[in-house]
């Protein structure tokens, strides 16, 4: 149904379901669930988690899953003044939350002309995303650093000095994630650590797998887009590509802003390694890189499907092995002792 009302972002969330602090906590949808302008906000107070269609808020509840069936409808929409909308979350809060899952078989939609929208929110330890159905997300609005993203998944809470277990983090996507719209930046799926605070577990690691599809369609070309980022400090990512990832829609120069598979600066040069296994294929414009990196020690490895667009590594050590599919662009090795490996039919 309908919420509206005039209250302010810090002080109150309006959502449609809700279980904090929890434990083995499973809610199942299989029906339609619509939220429309959950939360009008009366100033602007900064981020806050509203406009939910659905919402595990875990806090230190453990174990929680949202399923979404091959038949579940969850939309979430936003034309009023808000900080940011969210279709589906688990976790977060100030406190640790760890195993908990969004598993979506079906439909889950955000959509915003006035802030930012993501479909999918997921935080805390060993934190786990499955998309075997449709994730859409768009924003169509000037605010400053508005987004909108499939996938977020926030690998601490936020919080000083929070003491997580491990910190693993999983995105499988066999289905299709859409991004669009002119928001500053799009993101299918985008793994973050530390967005505040101090992260303090025994590892750092994130595996996103991709067999499905990852569409990002800016209408605002000078924007920036990622089909997959990983940002902020983990000590090892996985990136696995056996599908697709296209960028479509940038104009003016290449840019680091815009990727198909995007890793940031983080620590210190070679601290944390960063490897992408890719035998799909990953299509992006002019304005895009195909794969950039920073100060990861990177290893990338193309066993088949097209590339179309060029590859920077940054600094480190880095190793380039190809040995099927195609390249369509540049390789940018960058500072560091690196080594490239062209063999079999790879073109």
């Amino acid at each position: 149904g309908d919420a509206t009302g005039a209250v302010p972002i810090s002080t109150f969330n309006q959502i449609g379901f809700t279980g904090n602090g929890v434990d083995y906590l499973t809610f199942t949808n299989s029906g339609t669930i619509t939220g429309n302008n959950l939360l009008v906000a009366t100033s602007a107070v900064g981020r806050a988690l509203v406009g939910l269609g659905i919402m595990s808020r875990g806090y230190d509840g453990h174990h929680d899953q949202l399923i979404n069936t091959a038949t579940g409808v969850i939309t979430a929409n936003a034309t009023t003044s808000i900080g940011f909308i969210l279709a589906v979350t688990a976790g977060g809060g100030g406190n640790a939350a760890y195993d908990n899952m969004i598993n979506n078989a079906g439909t889950i939609t955000a959509t915003s002309t006035s802030g930012s929208a993501r479909a999918v929110q997921i935080a805390g330890s060993r934190s786990k995303v499955i998309n075997s159905g449709t994730l859409n997300a768009s924003s169509s609005t000037a605010t400053a650093n508005a987004e909108a993203s499939g996938v977020v998944i926030i690998g601490n809470n936020v919080g000083s000095g929070v003491a997580n277990l491990t910190t693993d983090q999983l995105v499988d996507n066999s289905g299709i994630i859409n991004v669009s719209g002119s928001a500053q930046t799009l993101y299918g799926i985008r793994a973050v650590y530390g967005t505040t605070g101090t992260i303090t577990g025994i590892a750092k690691d994130i595996n996103l797998t991709n067999t499905g599809q990852i569409n990002i369609t800016s209408t605002n070309g000078a924007k920036d887009a990622y089909g997959i980022a990983v940002q902020n400090g983990a000590d090892n990512t996985i990136v696995s590509n056996s599908a697709s990832i296209s960028l479509s829609g940038g104009t003016g120069a290449l840019r680091s802003g815009r990727a198909g598979i995007f890793r940031s600066d983080s620590g210190a040069v070679g601290s944390e390694t960063f490897t992408i296994n890719n035998e799909g294929n990953i299509s992006v414009d002019a304005a895009s890189y195909a794969i950039f990196t920073g100060n990861t020690k990177d290893t990338v490895t193309i066993t088949g499907g097209t590339i179309i667009g060029d590859i920077s590594l940054g600094k480190s050590d880095d190793t380039l092995t190809m040995s099927n599919g195609a390249l369509s662009g540049r390789v940018l090795m960058g500072e560091g002792n690196d080594s490239i490996i062209i063999k079999g039919t790879a073109n």
